[in-house]
């Protein structure tokens, strides 16, 4: 049994253990993925006054910014922070303070993300043929789990689970108050590309959503993969050129995600001094976000659609490349180029290579339209 030195259990009959056992189950119910839980909360002390500031985020400080103020643990157990845990409570039973009622809803803006990435997870393909987790596949589990969380910015979901929580009858302006959303970028990344991924393998966007939840981080990129693959090449590509593409198209999206991780350090010189550069700044990040999210799809289309060239025979290859780009949104030129650029799988008689480098990005730059503060 795992614990830290200033953790303590909570026993199933207390009320911060029933809190977070009706989220959970809230959370499963709504988002129709079964969780993973085993039933284990702990829960530390909240900061104490020495150390109240908290995390700095984007110029503001505050405890509730501190994104280990809930952890998710490989056994699938949860550990939550007293002051979480307490504002919530505190909701709950009426007693708290209208103008804490953003502590509340921050708090359950927290702990939603973390029952989303409690979500069970399927395994159905062979280990060899998998990544292992690193920070590219932390960052989809981030964006995706906020993705839910903030439903595209709007909250709904949060919101739902709030009314499922009865939160709303005792402190019924809890939902009126502005979150952060701390994670901007990866919630972004994994909002663009589940979006252009739902539209370029033909499924719906909340399923499609849903079941990489309650795929294993590591098998994600093969799932993509094989969504690509089934919605342009079924039945066309022969079994063992499939796997091969498969791979490729693993690659392809690992290496173009982690671009979604080096975000930060690409941002870290732009100045925070004055309200201006900090909305710019919180701007930047979620527009970065998207960029590469759509970036990422973008490299998946181009390489699939390669495939489909060269493996579909129907009608003379100009015409095979201009229908190709057009559905891409590409030059037929650049595509052309791409697919002579191209060895192994995306043809019948291919050899041993493919390129890993990122497209050029077509059409107008994001310049960061949402919102300039924080999340509502």
């Amino acid at each position: 049994m795992r614990m830290a030195a200033n953790e303590r259990k909570l026993d199933p009959s207390d009320r911060g253990h029933r809190l977070v056992h009706e989220l959970i189950r809230a959370v499963d119910y709504r988002l129709r993925v079964p969780t993973g839980w085993n039933g284990v909360v702990y829960q530390t002390p909240a900061p104490g006054l020495l150390s109240r500031a908290g995390r700095s985020w984007n110029g503001e400080t505050n405890p509730l910014y501190d994104w280990d103020s809930v952890i998710v643990h490989d056994d699938r157990s949860l550990t939550v922070r007293g002051d979480v845990m307490g504002h919530v409570l505190s909701a709950r039973a009426g007693r708290l303070a209208i103008k804490d009622n953003f502590r509340a809803h921050q708090s359950m803006l927290r702990l939603v993300h973390a029952a989303v990435t409690l979500s069970e997870h399927e395994r159905k393909y062979d280990p060899r043929e998998t990544r292992a987790e690193d920070a590219a596949s932390e960052a989809l589990t981030v964006g995706l789990s906020q993705d839910w969380a903030l439903d595209r910015g709007k909250q709904h979901n949060t919101h739902t689970i709030v009314a499922d929580l009865d939160l709303n009858k005792f402190a019924p302006r809890l939902t009126s108050t502005r979150v952060v959303d701390l994670v901007p970028y990866e919630r972004t990344a994994a909002t663009a590309f589940v979006t252009d991924l739902a539209a370029a393998a033909r499924r719906p966007r909340d399923v499609t959503h849903r079941e990489l939840v309650g795929t294993h981080p590591a098998e994600r990129w093969n799932q993509i993969g094989d969504w690509l693959i089934d919605s342009n090449l079924q039945g066309v590509i022969s079994p063992e050129a499939r796997t091969q593409l498969r791979r490729e198209l693993v690659q392809i999206a690992h290496a173009n995600y982690l671009e979604v991780v080096r975000i930060p350090q690409r941002l870290a010189d732009m100045p925070r001094n004055s309200p201006v550069e900090r909305v710019q700044f919180a701007a930047a990040m979620r527009d970065r976000g998207s960029r590469e999210g759509k970036n990422t799809l973008l490299r998946l289309n181009m390489h699939i659609k390669g495939a489909q060239v060269n493996w579909q025979k129907r009608g003379p290859e100009l015409e095979r490349i201009e229908r190709a780009a057009n559905e891409l949104g590409v030059p037929a030129d650049e595509l052309r180029k791409f697919i002579n650029s191209q060895t192994g799988p995306t043809s019948p008689g291919g050899g041993p290579t493919v390129s890993h480098e990122r497209p050029a990005e077509h059409g107008p730059r994001g310049t960061g339209q949402q919102s300039s503060g924080p999340t509502r």
